[in-house]
């Protein structure tokens, strides 16, 4: 078996992107529209063989070094293949990353395990699912009682639960609230952001949902579809519309539009303790991912990343 490194011009996109539909561990992050959207056609990447497995490099220059960062909206990365992939081989893969990369801060998925070593630092990332397939009745049902006090708190507020197409409306409406908050996240983010969202919209693949009083907004989502997976990339609320339940009444709304149905609500998150636990009052389950740094830049730069 052989793993090679692969410049972007390099990439075969028909068979990188076959390689993630039918990965045991799918995910939309890594198809190529998206990577390609998210860093500007600016990643490479490692292949097992003819596409046997993959693995996309994110990387970034500074003061000349070349080092793994995580794109913002693209949650997991790490290796995806058809079959499970041995411990060693997993291990092939990040020896031949490091060797190339002195420098990263990046996610592995769900199913790509990594350990600590004296190499490598691994944190674990809360994110937590919830399977559709039951009906609203029993969905509501294993929520906790905190949640169920909240819904029929916020029902008594004469909600209306609107759909919506307008991807820029949406993603600026979480950009105006949250931005103080994710200094991180630049324009150029959320561009790439309403990129993938319209060209999931083009495929009938973009879900939007907005809470409504009198006219106003008080909360809104973004769901990007993808396989079976429902992908909350941008969920907001205002002031008021916390103060309403409102979230609790469109997270409820969107259980109750979906159930029934062999899908995942992928809440893409939290380790902020407020909006876990939130999540956490639905019952779902945490499909941890993996946090992997590791630094073997000379001691005279470690420094250039702090």
């Amino acid at each position: 078996m052989a793993i090679k490194y692969f410049t972007y011009k390099d990439i075969d996109k028909t068979k990188w992107d076959a390689c993630v539909i039918n990965a045991h561990n799918s995910l939309i992050y890594v198809h190529s529209f998206y990577l390609d959207n998210c860093t500007n056609k600016n990643w490479d990447a490692l292949i097992l063989n003819d596409y046997e497995a993959v693995l996309p490099i994110t990387f970034r220059k500074k003061i000349g070094i070349k080092y793994l960062y995580q794109p913002a909206f693209l949650q997991q990365a790490g290796i995806f293949s058809a079959n499970v992939l041995s411990k060693e081989l997993i291990n092939e893969f990040i020896l031949l990353l490091m060797s190339k990369f002195k420098f990263a801060e990046i996610n592995f998925n769900y199913a790509t395990e990594v350990y600590n070593t004296k190499l490598l630092n691994v944190t674990n990332k809360n994110n937590f699912i919830i399977s559709l397939h039951k009906n609203i009745g029993a969905l509501f049902f294993s929520c906790n009682d905190n949640f169920k006090k909240n819904v029929k708190r916020a029902s008594n507020n004469f909600f209306e639960y609107i759909q919506s197409d307008n991807v820029e409306e949406a993603i600026f409406f979480y950009k105006d609230l949250y931005h103080k908050k994710m200094h991180s996240l630049t324009s150029t983010d959320y561009k790439a952001l309403i990129l993938n969202a319209t060209y999931l919209q083009k495929q009938n693949n973009l879900i939007i949902r907005n809470i409504y009083y009198n006219n106003i907004k008080y909360a809104t989502i973004v769901l990007l579809k993808y396989n079976n997976r429902l992908y909350n990339v941008a969920s907001s609320v205002t002031i008021d519309g916390r103060k309403l339940r409102a979230n609790y009444f469109l997270f409820y709304k969107v259980m109750e539009e979906f159930s029934n149905q062999n899908l995942i609500l992928d809440f893409e998150g939290s380790d902020i303790d407020g909006i876990a636990s939130f999540y956490q009052s639905m019952n779902p389950i945490n499909q941890h991912y993996f946090f992997v740094k590791y630094n073997n830049l000379p001691w005279y730069i470690k420094f250039f990343k702090r």
